[in-house]
């Protein structure tokens, strides 16, 4: 079985990852990052309401199941976090499909693995 989601590039693997916005509004600069990282491992400028987009995560590091968070701004100075993924890891390389959905105030991340919802 051939797999179709990774890229090889000096050895290093990327993980496709589907991101949906199932929410009432535009979603403008928020991001993903990796439980234990600073740094933003992929920052979404803007996602219409009803649309999707398609990304590679770069996984090779990730050596151990890592947790993957959304992090979304509620006001101008104020971020919030919520759980997208808890278990990534280098040898994890199925398609992740993440849909982001209003839950009340807040956003709320479903996802789907190898065609299962979650």
């Amino acid at each position: 079985m051939a797999i179709t989601n990774v890229v090889s590039n000096s050895s290093k693997l990327f993980k496709d990852v589907i991101v949906i916005n199932k929410t009432n509004t535009n979603l403008n600069n928020i991001h993903l990052s990796y439980e234990g990282f600073e740094r933003p491992v992929l920052k979404i400028l803007d996602l219409p309401k009803g649309q999707q987009l398609k990304k590679s995560l770069l996984i090779d590091y990730l050596e151990k199941p890592t947790k993957l968070f959304l992090i979304y701004n509620v006001n101008d100075n104020e971020e919030k976090s919520v759980l997208a993924y808890d278990s990534l890891w280098h040898d994890d390389l199925s398609l992740l499909v993440l849909r982001i959905e209003n839950d009340g105030d807040s956003l709320k991340v479903d996802y789907t693995l190898n065609d299962i919802d979650h």
